[in-house]
């Protein structure tokens, strides 16, 4: 029952954002004392003046202890005090040492009593208010094991209530205390002997049903006073997942026990059945055993073989009903016992039956046969009726208790699932109050929201104007300053060519440096413009073979591939939810950049694919000069170079390009290398 009782303590916190309880909280604290002070004070006048009313209610019932009777009057007394202490100012001069010294009686009387069943040493303390004579108790005067350990919980959350120093969660978990004290006296009551049931303690006392219904109250006043121990909220997202998991666990709880109970229901009707049965073939037994009787008798009588042959006939029925009765209890020793005996007496009784036969039939005289083996016959007739009746005695026993059992089991399941069908629907109750609280903030917060709609839709139109004029900035931009470099690249070169014969070495040179600059200027603007491109000229994203993609890709760079010798190498690649042509750059890119920073060995690269949930992580592997780790993030900002263009040549922007198309497919971009030995650049994409 804690999954319930915590969904309870969460219901009683979350009642208390809203103010409902905080107000009344503190009176049903002292109302629960009060009534477990009453009943504890009852208690004691009825052992007292020997009062069956006040001690156990009704005549037969187990009667509640001395010992628990000042527990619960301590324990209410010890709530009376901090309730007090909160609310009045007279309980303000209550002394600290009288709550430590209540808080530390009822500790030592559990304590010293679960001393005593777990060393089976009487200590003196049950008899030492009253003398307790009563039959239903083992142990006279002590109070129940399971109420022990209940007034030993209760001791420890009032200590953690009362407690001045800040301890975590104090309030919660001297609350969930209390729900569980409140819910184990519930189950005590359900499971009491009325119920027709064996007692479940066995050896040990059971609990009085005054103790249960003043645990239920004691339990509920400790809820409600760690009511007013300061809480940290929960959040609605908390909240209703706790109230889910709780109503799960409660319904396939009552379902489990539904199930249980029928199946249990079914096995005591199955073994009601078969008491029956055996019933049954006991008297089968016993007819068939006196009809030989009366047609031997009538045999002896008018000398008709007909009666004698029907005697002899019957005999099969006897071994018949015998054996059945044999196999139908061969789980009671006794009834296997008596089986055995049967089948001894009911063979002398058949040889005796023959033996009379004989005799009638060698004298003729019926009264001479008849006296022939009376006594001996008679004697054996006796005990195998005897021995029928003993075990027809035991299966109404069986029966009785069976009966009984299967009454309990009944009782229990038409009490219990309602008992959780309504639990359940409380749960349902609480969450829709939460959902619908919830539901009214997001209503207040969306009409805020249409109240700055207007402004919203202002901004993001602005935002589109914007990035429309960025667009064709960059494209007149772009233009613009391509058409100067393209003039000065080709009036440098005319020049080269037409006063070749009149330059020395030094102009040539010089030349070469202008048409190389203005080339690497134009491949820059270019690149810039692409890397602009890449959100606004993309296409839609749509079901794409990466397959396909990569074939392309590597077709682009035939001829590079050629060059360097390099293999280029992959396994299966899915389908993902891409732009082909974005996405065949990222191929193009990586590979080109592993033919380009090649070590001495020749380029080998792999590419390879992993599923991970709804994600493919692509792996572009290979042997070149590696990337130092450090360099992790630098890689992949625009412009930014790791080699010199003497070396490397390249603008430094293919990686920034690769990393904004992937964050466009809502992935990411990373690499994992040493230096030396090669590098594997990764990026996820999502599947179809």
């Amino acid at each position: 029952m804690v999954s319930p009782a915590l969904l309870a303590l969460k219901t009683a916190y979350t009642w208390k954002e809203f103010n409902i309880l905080k107000s009344t909280s503190l009176k049903i604290a002292q109302f629960s004392a009060w009534s477990v002070i009453s009943i504890g004070t009852l208690t004691l006048i009825g052992w007292l003046f020997n009062l069956t009313l006040f001690k156990s209610v009704i005549d037969g019932l187990v009667p509640l202890k001395p010992n628990a009777a000042v527990e619960f009057i301590f324990a209410g007394l010890f709530i009376i005090i901090l309730t007090s202490e909160t609310t009045e100012p007279s309980g303000k001069r209550l002394s600290k040492s009288v709550t430590s010294l209540v808080l530390t009686v009822i500790m030592i009387i559990a304590l010293l009593t679960m001393f005593e069943y777990l060393s089976e040493i009487d200590l003196g303390i049950d008899q030492f208010l009253f003398s307790d004579t009563s039959i239903l108790s083992v142990h006279p005067g002590r109070m129940a094991p399971n109420a022990v350990l209940l007034f030993i919980i209760a001791g420890s959350s009032l200590f953690l209530i009362s407690s001045p120093k800040p301890i975590k969660n104090k309030g919660l978990i001297s609350g969930i205390l209390g729900l569980v004290i409140t819910s184990a006296g519930f189950f005590s009551i359900v499971d009491y002997p009325w119920f027709g049931s064996e007692n479940l303690i066995g050896k040990f006392n059971p609990m009085a049903i005054t103790a249960a219904l003043a645990f239920i109250i004691l339990g509920a006043g400790i809820f409600f006073l760690s009511l007013n121990v300061e809480q940290t909220t929960w959040s609605l997202k908390k909240n209703i997942t706790i109230g889910f998991i709780c109503g799960m666990v409660l319904m396939i709880g009552m379902d489990v026990y539904s199930d249980l109970s029928i199946v249990n229901l079914q096995d005591s009707a199955q073994m009601i059945i078969h008491t029956h049965e055996v019933e049954y073939h006991i008297s089968q037994l016993s007819n068939a055993l006196q009809d030989i009787e009366i047609n031997r008798q009538i045999y002896l009588l008018t000398g008709n073989k007909k009666y004698r042959d029907i005697s002899k006939n019957n005999w099969s029925s006897i071994n018949s009903e015998l054996e059945t009765f044999r196999k139908l209890t061969s789980d009671n020793p006794n009834q296997q016992a008596r089986t055995l005996q049967l089948t001894e007496l009911l063979n002398k009784q058949l040889a005796f039956l023959y033996r009379t036969f004989a005799s009638y039939e060698s004298m003729g005289n019926a009264m001479e046969a008849n006296q022939a083996f009376f006594n001996e016959r008679n004697e054996i007739l006796t005990k195998i009726r005897k021995l029928l009746v003993d075990a027809d005695n035991e299966e109404k026993q069986l029966l009785s208790v069976r009966e009984s059992d299967a009454n309990a089991i009944s009782k229990r399941t038409f009490f219990l699932v309602p008992l959780g069908s309504f639990a359940s629907t409380g749960i349902l109750v609480w969450i829709f109050m939460l959902l619908n609280s919830e539901v009214s903030e997001r209503l207040r917060s969306e009409s805020a929201l249409k109240k700055s709609e207007g402004q919203h839709s202002k901004l993001n139109e602005e935002l589109n104007r914007s990035n429309q004029e960025l667009e064709q900035f960059a494209y007149v931009a772009s233009h613009d300053l391509q058409e100067p470099l393209r003039m000065i690249a080709s009036f440098t070169q005319l020049l080269e060519r037409k006063y070749k014969d009149d330059l020395d070495d030094d102009a040539r040179e010089f030349i070469k440096y202008a048409v190389d600059g203005a080339t690497r200027m134009q491949r820059l603007i270019n690149d810039l413009l692409d890397y602009s491109r890449v959100t606004t000229r993309g296409k839609p994203l749509v079901k794409v073979d990466l397959a396909d993609i990569l074939g392309m890709a590597i077709a682009n760079l035939h001829t590079r591939i050629l060059e360097s010798c390099a293999m280029v190498v992959n396994d299966n690649l899915p389908f993902v939810k891409g732009d082909e042509t974005q996405l065949m750059r990222v191929f193009q890119n990586l590979i080109d950049n592993a033919i380009k920073f090649r070590g001495k060995e020749t380029p080998h690269i792999t590419i390879t694919s992993e599923i991970e949930k709804n994600n493919v992580i692509i792996a572009v592997h290979d042997n070149g000069i590696g990337i130092d780790m450090k360099y992790k993030e630098r890689i992949f900002i625009i412009f930014q170079r790791l080699h010199s263009a003497s070396v490397y040549p390249g603008t430094g922007i293919g990686l920034a390009v690769c990393k904004k198309i992937i964050e466009r497919h809502g992935g990411k971009i990373w690499f994992e290398s040493v230096p030396g030995k090669g590098t594997t650049f990764k990026f996820s994409l999502k599947l179809v």
